[in-house]
Formats: C-alpha cells, sequence, structure tokens
C-alpha cells in the first residue's frame, strides 16, 4: 500500500524527471523517485534512458538497474550498442551483468 504522501510525492517527481530544465534536477528526480521506492519510477525511468543528457540516462539506466526486473534489464540491452556516452555505456554494462549473475 502505497500512502497519500508518496503517490503525491511521487507525482511531482515524475513530473520533475520529464521537465525540468536541467539533466541534473531530471536525473535527481528520478534518484528520489528511486530512493522513495516510488511506484512511478519504472514509467519515469523508460522515458528518462531516452534523454538527451548522458547524465539523466546513467540515472535511469541505475535506478532501473537497482529497481528492476530481469526483462527490464534485458531491454537495456539494445541501448549498449547505440549508447555514445562512456559513463552510460558502463551504466548499461554493470546491470547488465549483475542481472546476468542474479539469474544463474
Amino acid at each position: 500500500v502505497v500512502s497519500a504522501e508518496v503517490r503525491q510525492d511521487s507525482a511531482v517527481l515524475l513530473q520533475m524527471a520529464g521537465q525540468a530544465p536541467s539533466g541534473f534536477d531530471r536525473g535527481s528526480a528520478l534518484d528520489a523517485l528511486g530512493a522513495i521506492s516510488s511506484p512511478l519510477l519504472q514509467e519515469a525511468c523508460r522515458v528518462g534512458v531516452r534523454d538527451k543528457e548522458p547524465y539523466v540516462r546513467r540515472c535511469a539506466v541505475e535506478r532501473l538497474g537497482s529497481s528492476g526486473s530481469i526483462e527490464e534489464a534485458q531491454g537495456l540491452a539494445g541501448m549498449l550498442g547505440d549508447e555514445k556516452d562512456p559513463q552510460v555505456r558502463c551504466a548499461l554494462a554493470a546491470v547488465l551483468l549483475a542481472k546476468e549473475a542474479r539469474s544463474c
């Protein structure tokens, strides 16, 4: 059961994750959604992995890795070949390796 306060905070953070002018603010909103275990985290991260800013993409990948299912991680595998930013690529690789290790 999600409290009304978490739902309200989640809604504000979801909006911030998608619309804040600063990439740092968008990434921080993703981190905050993860910190409060928001049920909206997965949705926000699916948008975040396509953000123009590498910082936001990295935050989204890391959050999906720490809270997402194996299916979510497998969806990230397709990004690995297209991603140009080395930090995002490292985050993708770390998430995929961790998920692979957990599935053994």
